[in-house]
């Protein structure tokens, strides 16, 4: 043990026995507190000259001074780089100096000295002036300011604006405005491009479109003309534009029409080979005049770029009798469709119709519903989804009442969704009230359905009108005039309604030998009738009505009008019969008489 740990430990046990020997005596506490205090001075006080003694040991060994002589070297590398680079750029300087005409160089000195002195003065001036301004009367210029910023901004940019952008900005106007609908505007911002002669092919096939969606027919196709003329190649989206307009206007596809079609197409990929719309086109015209193996070798290019015409495809495979082709591509088209939803929603409503096509065509009508379902939750704003949705109901709900009777709840649940996509059609509610007529479930499912629409809040005035006569055609006519009534309640003026009704009030009046409904029944058929003058069932409902009236010559006039609209009516000659037979014309009586038999 080396000496200072011998005399430190000797010292610490001294201490020990004096602290132990002191603290017995209540007054030693004091001292013990400065005896703690002197201990901790007098050990940092020993790790302070440790500390010393170890880094004196460090500073003379080896290592130190190895570590020395490298930072040395270092400082001494970096100090001579550093006076390298500077004597290369004082040379470069001084060639350039040398190199540089004496003006020049006094005008490279004088720029930054001159921009100097003039800021310097500028920001003097404005300090000496702010400090002698009266910060209150400077209020009274703000006005003026605010006027001549706007004054300045335009004498500014006027003269700085180039034609081209003068030209740019009109035709953003323009597309703008035409995007709008502002046709007005449109034409004006037009007339300026043409002013400045800057008029392009984009901005003269956007107003004629716009000139055709407004009606202008005549304007617009001698805008298409010249940007698409017949012998020449001009703009691509103007003859397509063309041959579809020839396609749309001749559906006989008659041969001169049909030429014009092959040019436009010809020249549009002549100016754009790969073009896809207009290879599409060609296709469709090659599958119109019968050339067949033109139009899938066609369709078979695109298909690569737009996999949906595959359903294109499999209709010209169909037409030539290739079954097996058009079912193979239909089902690429249904897998790779598939295989896109089952990732994400597809992201067009086309997509879903073309999905559902393929499986219709493929006779899978419930993959049919089932994917038309699934587009119009989605796109529920989307008309030609709505439109399919709603006729495969409809198919679908007829082929059950066909097919399959004991699913009638399912064949109901179909009209009901056709209905509540179009409230406004008839045709759901007229086939469900047919439905009641049927017996067994499929009758009581009608039923249920119908008393459930009829009961609620805001059931549909259509079915009432419906159910009238059809009840009525049963002899139910006292429950047809209940139903009739509660129609003319929500549709006052509704001149179906009104002739069913004034035709039941006559049966009851025939019924009951009364004549009480006969003013109202006359009435309600003279409104119906004013609103369409040229019904022939109106006409013959009236005709029936004033004949129990006892008016026979009116009632003549009305049957024969009737009779003339329809044709050889049985009923109607009867009815002829019997008013000439009213009126003692017996020749006139025979004739319809024997019409009737």
């Amino acid at each position: 043990m080396s000496r200072f740990k011998r005399s430190f430990f000797s010292r610490v046990q001294l201490w020990v026995g004096s602290l132990f020997h002191r603290c017995q005596n209540l007054r030693g506490v004091r001292y013990v507190a400065e005896l703690v205090q002197q201990v901790s001075r007098e050990i940092r006080r020993s790790l302070f000259r440790s500390h010393r003694h170890l880094t004196n040991s460090l500073t003379e060994s080896e290592v130190a001074s190895r570590a020395k002589v490298m930072a040395r070297r270092g400082r001494r590398l970096e100090v001579g780089v550093f006076a390298s680079l500077l004597r290369v750029g004082e040379k470069t300087a001084r060639v350039a100096a040398a190199l540089t005409p004496r003006p020049v160089r006094r005008l490279l000195v004088g720029i930054p000295f001159f921009f100097g002195r003039c800021f310097l003065t500028l920001f003097e001036f404005l300090g000496r002036w702010f400090q002698t301004r009266h910060y209150k009367m400077l209020l009274g210029g703000l006005p003026a300011i605010l006027i001549a910023v706007p004054i300045i901004y335009f004498l500014v940019q006027i003269p700085l604006r180039t034609p081209v952008a003068t030209a740019r900005h009109y035709r953003a106007a323009v597309s703008e405005a035409l995007s709008a609908n502002e046709l007005e505007s449109a034409a004006l911002f037009y007339r300026k491009l043409n002013q400045l002669g800057a008029v392009n092919d984009g901005v003269e096939f956007q107003s004629a479109v716009k000139m055709y969606e407004a009606g202008d027919v005549a304007s617009a196709l001698a805008k298409m003309k010249t940007l698409a003329p017949d012998d020449r190649a001009v703009f691509v989206p103007a003859h397509l534009w063309m041959a579809q307009w020839y396609l749309n206007q001749d559906p006989d596809a008659s041969s001169v029409s049909m030429e014009l079609v092959r040019r436009h197409l010809e020249h549009a990929m002549r100016l754009e080979p790969n073009n896809l719309d207009a290879r599409t086109m060609m296709a469709r015209l090659y599958r119109r005049s019968g050339r067949f193996d033109q139009a899938i070798a066609e369709l078979q290019s695109v298909v690569r770029l737009r996999p949906e015409q595959g359903l294109n495809l499999a209709s010209v495979y169909a037409r030539q009798g290739r079954w097996n082709e058009a079912q193979r591509e239909l089902e690429r088209v249904i897998q790779r469709l598939e295989n896109l939803a089952s990732q994400a929603p597809l992201p067009d409503p086309t997509d879903y119709l073309g999905l559902a096509l393929a499986h219709r065509n493929l006779g899978d009508t419930q993959a049919t519903l089932k994917t038309l379902q699934t587009g119009h939750e989605i796109f529920p704003e989307h008309e030609d989804l709505s439109k399919e949705l709603f006729q495969a109901c409809l198919d679908r709900a007829e082929f059950m009442a066909v097919t399959r009777t004991d699913q009638g709840q399912q064949a109901c649940d179909y009209l009901l969704m056709a209905h509540r996509l179009k409230p406004d059609s008839i045709l759901p509610l007229l086939r469900l009230a047919k439905l009641t007529r049927r017996d067994g479930s499929i009758g009581l499912a009608a039923t249920a359905a119908v008393n459930d629409l009829l009961e609620a809040n805001d059931p549909p005035p259509q079915l009432f009108s419906i159910m009238g006569p059809l009840v009525g055609a049963q002899g139910e006519l006292q429950q047809a005039q209940q139903y009739l009534e509660r129609a003319l309640d929500l549709m006052p003026e509704n001149p179906s309604t009104l002739n069913n009704l004034a035709y039941v009030l006559s049966q009851l009046d025939s019924e009951h030998h009364a004549s009480e409904h006969h003013a109202r029944a006359l009435d309600l058929i003279d409104r119906a009738i004013a609103q369409r003058p040229m019904e022939p069932a109106f006409r013959e409902t009236r005709g029936q009505i004033r004949l129990r009236l006892g008016q026979t010559q009116d009632a003549i006039d009305d049957l024969i009008f009737a009779l003339n609209g329809f044709g050889d009516r049985p009923d109607i000659h009867a009815t002829l019969a019997d008013a000439y037979e009213q009126l003692g014309f017996a020749e006139q009586a025979g004739h319809h008489r024997q019409r009737a038999e």
